[in-house]
């Protein structure tokens, strides 16, 4: 399937590579927020249960979308979403 998807798009393995440097960037922040480092506030609980119980999903059409949507996502930061009660 990857092979079929070079094909179509020429940048396909760069837009892969942006969308797992955002990916581990995300993580590393949703790690240093939740298992530990900072105890998450009330709306990051609320949002964590949200996204588990598949509230307010975005559906994704493409990888142009995902990229998007994950730059928008990474660029609001953790700052709020990560300080303490």
């Amino acid at each position: 399937m990857a092979k079929e998807l070079e094909k179509k798009d020429k940048g396909f393995t760069i837009k892969l590579e942006e969308l797992n440097k955002i990916l581990q960037e995300i993580n590393k922040r949703a790690n240093d927020c939740c298992f530990g480092h900072e105890i998450p506030n009330i709306q990051t609980q609320q949002a964590m249960r949200d996204a588990l119980n598949g509230v307010n999903l975005t559906q994704i059409d493409s990888l142009d979308d995902l990229t998007n949507e994950l730059k928008r996502e990474n660029n609001k930061g953790f700052e709020n979403v990560c300080s303490s009660v």
